[in-house]
């Protein structure tokens, strides 16, 4: 079987957590002795014989917010990228073609083409719409007609539509009327860390006193994120005067220095890092070295996040949404609260940040959730839809 995968991003040029689907799609593709290729955004200088960057003219793969003529020649990018797949699609007689990254493969042309959907442009325009015009202009504007169009020309030129949640795919079912014989859920994965670092050993690498709890969260700074449930709660930890606890914010976004401005309005300042983008050595570290997680999102198509904390035995503190977290069980698994309810986001902080015992019951229950989503099992679903389509 011969497979070609197109995405946006691919190490070394992740800008969320697609290049991590993309990365391990084609690691685990590999492990099961798939012939696969990859078409990705990035530095053409780092190609190699499988995977092959396409140098963008734009913003593409910017994880912060762009310039607006770095907008504007997204649609050319696109367009070029295109061409540029048929044409080796066609040349080198693909079995499949998966696009990972649908806003980026909607005209690519291929008679087993696999396409999958990690959420919607609806949701998306959704979560934006809920803030100021001033920071989410431009996205809402996408959404509306780029991300749309591209969606539905996915759709509609795939033999088989992955949703990686229940979510995504009743959005798919009731708002893009995609057939249901054409969706397959199949959810993100895990890979185990090989070795975990002792969690003492990290805070002090990382600069921490051992005694503080570590409260982590990382992701995209983008509106269906809602990391102001998160900051907003914090305020809620101030004034009860909660002591004990630090709290990092990784990665980076359009909303970012919105968060900041939120942070410092609240008096946050010392109880807040933003540490941007982290390398995978200090993600790893920051996992190892925190105490609780936390999930804030309205809407997910995993997260691998929730993930790669629970596979380390971390206590997870989540929004009551579809993906990963339906997985798991409120008082057994992780605590839940509902989307942008700070405050009871708050009394969960609260409660574990002075309840070690519950932490570890926590942990030791998540990780047995993590267990069941690694991603040699997940690729192996991958692998059936291929087959399902070619024969």
């Amino acid at each position: 079987m011969k497979i070609l995968l197109v995405t946006r991003e691919f190490p070394p040029t992740v800008v969320g957590g697609i290049g991590r689907l993309s990365f391990y799609t084609y690691k685990y593709l590999r492990t099961l002795g798939v012939d696969v290729k990859v078409v990705a955004f990035g530095n053409d200088s780092d190609s190699s014989d499988d995977v092959f960057f396409f140098k963008p003219s734009s913003s593409i793969t910017m994880r912060r917010d762009d310039p607006l003529f770095g907008t504007l020649r997204i649609p050319l990018d696109i367009a070029k990228f295109t061409c540029f797949v048929n044409k080796l699609a066609e040349i080198e007689k693909y079995d499949i073609v998966h696009v990972l990254e649908p806003y980026v493969g909607g005209f690519i042309k291929h008679e087993h083409k696999v396409t999958t959907i990690h959420d919607t442009a609806y949701r998306e325009f959704k979560a934006w719409s809920k803030y100021p015009l001033s920071q989410s202009f431009k996205r809402l504007v996408f959404y509306l007609s780029i991300g749309y169009i591209m969606e539905i020309a996915n759709i509609y030129t795939s033999q088989a539509v992955i949703a990686p949640s229940i979510g995504t795919a009743a959005t798919l079912r009731t708002v893009y009327r995609v057939p249901v014989t054409k969706i397959r859920v199949v959810p993100n994965g895990i890979e185990p860390p090989n070795k975990i670092l002792d969690q003492r050993l990290a805070k002090k690498m990382l600069g921490l006193d051992s005694d503080i709890v570590l409260i982590f969260t990382t992701a995209h700074h983008v509106a269906r994120k809602r990391l102001e449930t998160l900051i907003e709660a914090l305020k809620n930890l101030k004034n009860w005067s909660v002591q004990g606890y630090k709290v990092v914010i990784g990665g980076e976004g359009p909303l970012t220095d919105y968060y900041k401005a939120l942070t410092h309005k609240y008096g946050l300042d010392k109880f807040i890092k933003f540490t941007g983008w982290l390398h995978d050595d200090e993600l790893h570290a920051y996992y190892s070295a925190c105490d609780i997680f936390v999930i804030t999102s309205e809407s997910e198509a995993g997260p691998i996040t929730l993930l790669e904390a629970a596979i380390r035995g971390k206590a997870i503190i989540t929004t009551d949404i579809d993906g990963l977290p339906a997985f798991m069980k409120h008082g057994l698994h992780c605590l839940k609260f509902g989307v942008g309810d700070s405050k009871t986001l708050a009394q969960h902080l609260k409660k574990l940040i002075s309840n070690k015992e519950l932490r570890i019951k926590l942990g030791l229950n998540a990780n047995k959730i993590a267990k069941q989503f690694t991603w040699d099992r997940v690729i192996k679903r991958v692998v059936k839809i291929y087959k399902e389509v070619l024969y």
